[in-house]
């Protein structure tokens, strides 16, 4: 599935700031070379990580174990939507191809990761036993 938007329309993202809540995860690549109202690939932005562990850490007793799983998957929602990373959770994104984009390959796992550790993060110790 690839992604085309006509450059002439858009404003080069913040690289500082994070992608706005709700908007797709990707940005134009830019080429000063192609004229901008030529269509472009898109690319995969990598999202910040949160560093506040009150954000993306569950205490001891909310963490995913046999008796919680309606609380915990709703506070997981609510943190991988917050970190912008819940549609990597769903499938949502597709791994760009690396002949393609290769940045956009690199951001892609990067984010996957971070998905990743934020739900095993927030799992108990003895429920991680049931994980793969």
């Amino acid at each position: 599935m690839d992604f085309i938007v006509n450059m002439s329309n858009m404003q080069r993202p913040d690289s500082q700031q994070p992608t706005p809540q709700g908007s797709p995860l990707f940005t134009p690549h830019q080429d000063n070379d192609i004229d901008n109202n030529v269509y472009q690939l898109l690319t995969i932005v990598a999202v910040q990580g949160m560093e506040n562990t009150a954000i993306i850490k569950l205490s001891g007793d909310e963490l995913l174990n046999w008796t919680n799983w309606i609380v915990w998957h709703e506070r997981m929602y609510i943190m991988l939507q917050l970190c912008e990373v819940y549609e990597y959770t769903q499938g949502k994104i597709e791994r760009p191809n690396s002949l393609i984009d290769p940045r956009g390959v690199r951001n892609w796992s990067k984010n996957n990761n971070y998905a990743k550790h934020l739900l095993t993060l927030n799992i108990s110790t003895t429920e991680m036993m049931n994980l793969r």
